[in-house]
């Protein structure tokens, strides 16, 4: 809401109360309000004037100059939408609720073995995953076939390429995917996510699989979290033999371990939850919306910071907007003022041309006229360069636009 300030009564309360209290009755600071003064030319008192007046020693009130750029002047300051104490205890009151629900046994999320059904978002990845689980392990009877068969040479084949794409993780690419796991556990990857979209919708969330099965995105508010299922492998060293030269080697090998993580991206924060031995990761499922209802709330904070900074950023437009307009106000007053100052001096030359001319007709008179009678010539001269010196003149002009009545009109 924007406050006007008329110069008159800002001045007397400049000079009656402190600036710092004045600017807390407005919304202001103390440096906007003097700012405020400034553009109407209003003086302020200076440093140490109010101890002064407390004790009976502050110098007398100064004049309010005449004239000002501005007689009013509207400001907007900050106003908040809410008051950060109501939004916090919102927030709180929110946040625990939600906690509480989570800790309750009716809301444990429980994953079923074999779901009656598939969330929308879930299931192309597992389509996927099984056309990855299909070719491998036909690229597996292949290659077995071909190893018992005498008519096929040992050399490489193009069903080696669908064994080393999948093999220990299935799918294995360079892009992002939702889901990173072995043959052995894709079923139990497929299923917890599964699980998870539900209990997301449940809890108010909206669910999408983004990005070309990328990440699956929980979203509630502002806060968007994209998750991924990654299975943990481990290095081992296995002995190869080697086709050329019919010896072992050893080799390093990946292979599956069976534990699980699911990583939740924001942003650049992450957040995992990892399962050991005896804590496996379906029983920690309710860590995540534990997490998200976190994450919700400090949506909210930064939607609220960006808006005190987009109101901000409004005022400080309007000031800018209002200094340029003083700067362009200014600019007018002082060139108008030039050229004032450069007509009067022009009146002033024309005054001094006319003055000098009727001197002249004077001079001639009194040199050639004489108290006889002036010749038909002279006196042909005389009316035109009275003419002349009329014109030139600025006088009555000026008396008809300042209403300066004329000698006679006076008398």
């Amino acid at each position: 809401m924007s406050i006007t300030f008329q110069r008159e009564e800002l001045f007397a309360e400049v000079w009656t109360t402190p600036l710092t209290t004045l600017a807390k009755k407005y919304g202001l600071s103390d440096n906007g309000v003097r700012k405020v003064c400034k553009a109407m030319d209003i003086p302020l008192p200076k440093a140490g004037h109010w101890a002064k007046a407390a004790a009976g020693k502050a110098p007398p009130r100064p004049l309010l100059p005449a004239f000002a750029a501005r007689m009013t002047f509207n400001s907007m300051p900050v106003q908040k939408s809410e008051t950060p104490t109501q939004s916090i205890d919102e927030d709180k009151a929110w946040l625990d609720a939600r906690l509480i629900e989570e800790k309750k046994a009716r809301n444990k999320i429980v994953v079923a073995a074999k779901p009656a059904k598939w969330h929308p978002a879930v299931l192309p990845l597992k389509i996927w995953l099984e056309e990855c689980v299909t070719k491998y392990r036909n690229a597996l009877a292949e290659k077995t076939r071909r190893e018992k068969s005498p008519r096929h040479p040992p050399e490489p084949a193009i069903y080696e390429w669908s064994i080393s794409s999948n093999d220990p993780v299935l799918g294995r690419t360079h892009r992002s995917v939702a889901m990173r796991v072995s043959v052995h556990t894709y079923n139990r990857a497929l299923v917890i996510l599964n699980s998870l979209a539900y209990a997301a919708e449940e809890r108010g969330f909206a669910v999408e699989l983004t990005n070309g099965n990328s990440r699956l995105r929980f979203s509630l508010e502002s806060a968007n979290l994209d998750m991924y299922l990654t299975e943990r492998l481990e290095a081992t060293f296995v002995s190869v033999l080697n086709p050329w030269d019919k010896k072992p080697h050893m080799e390093r090998k990946l292979v599956s371990t069976g534990r699980l993580r699911l990583n939740i991206e924001r942003g650049y924060a992450a957040y995992q939850v990892n399962e050991a031995a005896g804590a496996p990761l379906e029983h920690a499922l309710n860590q995540v919306f534990v997490y998200g209802y976190g994450c919700v709330i400090r949506s909210r904070e930064r939607e609220r910071e960006r808006e005190i900074e987009r109101q901000k950023q409004e005022v400080r437009r309007l000031q800018m907007q209002e200094m340029e307009r003083l700067r362009k106000a200014e600019a007018q007053r002082r060139a108008e003022e030039a050229r004032k100052r450069e007509e009067l001096l022009q009146q002033a030359v024309c005054l001094d041309k006319a003055e000098s001319i009727r001197r002249l007709v004077a001079t001639l008179e009194r040199r050639f006229v004489g108290g006889g009678e002036s010749t038909e010539k002279f006196a042909r001269w005389r009316t035109w360069a009275l003419e002349v010196a009329a014109v030139q003149d600025p006088t009555d002009r000026l008396s008809e636009l300042l209403q300066v009545p004329h000698d006679d009109e006076a008398g």
